[in-house]
């Protein structure tokens, strides 16, 4: 049986660190993820670098998460997947926003799953 939350293969760890190493001038205050191993694990290095905490949000309460990114100032780091992050790039926040997509192998797993992220630029 998949296990429905697997941690990252050693190809995601380096993504990860290369993720990091991209945005490392982006000046981001906040970062938020789901819960699911990979996508905290692969927007960790990130976090690190920046000397922040992931948020966790629920990405069934779409609305909630808008409201709480509007009432923040500076750079956001929104991790998650294509079915919660999309939304958030077209109708949550006025700001320039980059969409980021990044393929993710699993660990011990021969199939890749999509990651998105967006950075919204304030």
């Amino acid at each position: 049986m998949d296990n429905p939350d697997p941690e990252l293969a050693q190809v995601g760890y380096v993504r990860a660190k290369k993720l990091a190493q991209i945005l490392e001038n982006q000046d981001i205050k906040h970062v938020f993820s789901t819960d699911y191993k990979r996508t905290r694990m692969t927007v960790q290095p990130t976090a690190d670098h920046a000397g922040l905490s992931i948020q966790s949000y629920d990405p069934e309460d779409h609305d909630a998460l808008v409201e709480q990114i509007r009432s923040l100032d500076g750079n956001i780091l929104v991790v998650g997947h294509s079915n919660t992050v999309s939304r958030l790039s077209v109708t949550a926040i006025p700001s320039a926003a980059w969409q980021i997509t990044l393929w993710v192998k699993m660990k011990n797993l021969r199939i890749f799953r999509k990651l998105n992220m967006i950075l919204f630029m304030r």
